[in-house]
């Protein structure tokens, strides 16, 4: 329940169902803190190709998934070893 409670809002604001283009500037500013947002992004620019659909360059998306994975596993590996 609280997977759900956290990742489909994650998903209906990431841009994976609909464009961010034209949204609404709270929903906006929402799907740039987005980390999922970015990961969309980044495959829409690769696959499709097409400079048009592209929201943030490719470098800022792979910056900011980067950085989210580091951030996460080293939280992961620090709450992980407090368990011990």
């Amino acid at each position: 329940m609280i997977t759900n409670f956290l990742l489909m809002p994650m998903f209906f604001l990431s841009g994976a169902l609909f464009p961010l283009n034209n949204t609404v500037r709270w929903m906006n500013v929402v799907s740039k803190i987005n980390p999922l947002s970015y990961g969309i992004d980044a495959m829409r620019t690769v696959i499709l190709n097409n400079p048009a659909l592209q929201l943030y360059p490719l470098w800022l998306d792979i910056v900011v998934m980067l950085s989210i994975t580091i951030i996460v596993s080293v939280l992961g590996s620090i709450l992980f070893n407090r368990q011990d």
